[in-house]
């Protein structure tokens, strides 16, 4: 099985903590976050792409799906909220996934302003049997 879920959250993570020293960034659905900002983020969905299947291999392309969740709290929370989503939008799309989803999300207690973003890509294994890092992008047909 191709598995980059940690090496994408480490890149995305990495840039978020070095942008806002306060943030916080999990690798999974956090319902109630203790401090703000927060980011979740985690990989929704990994199958094999069956066109990218060889004579030796099954598992030569995988499409994964990746959801992430910002939740901001601060008087200015709604701005606060897009512009965390503009920079993960500018983090993903540079790691060649393709945004299917940009959404806000109501949430229970209404002081939180909750914004849903969802990512796809194309992962190919190289020869060498590793997972690549480059993600190539495979558009609906």
């Amino acid at each position: 099985m191709i598995d980059l879920e940690n090496t994408i959250f480490d890149r995305v993570a990495t840039q978020l903590r070095t942008n806002h020293p306060d943030i916080k960034v999990y690798g999974e659905y956090v319902a109630e976050p203790a401090s703000f900002p927060c980011v979740n983020m985690w990989e929704s969905s990994n199958s094999v792409w069956a066109e990218g299947e060889s004579n030796t291999s099954l598992d030569d392309y995988v499409n994964v799906t990746y959801t992430i969740q910002v939740f901001t709290n601060t008087p200015t929370k709604k701005a606060d909220g897009k512009a965390l989503a503009n920079e993960i939008d500018g983090i993903m799309l540079g790691l060649r996934f393709r945004r299917t989803l940009l959404q806000q999300v109501p949430n229970i207690d209404r002081t939180i302003y909750r914004i849903e973003l969802r990512y796809s890509g194309l992962i190919k294994r190289t020869d060498f049997g590793d997972a690549d890092t480059t993600i190539f992008n495979i558009y609906p047909r």
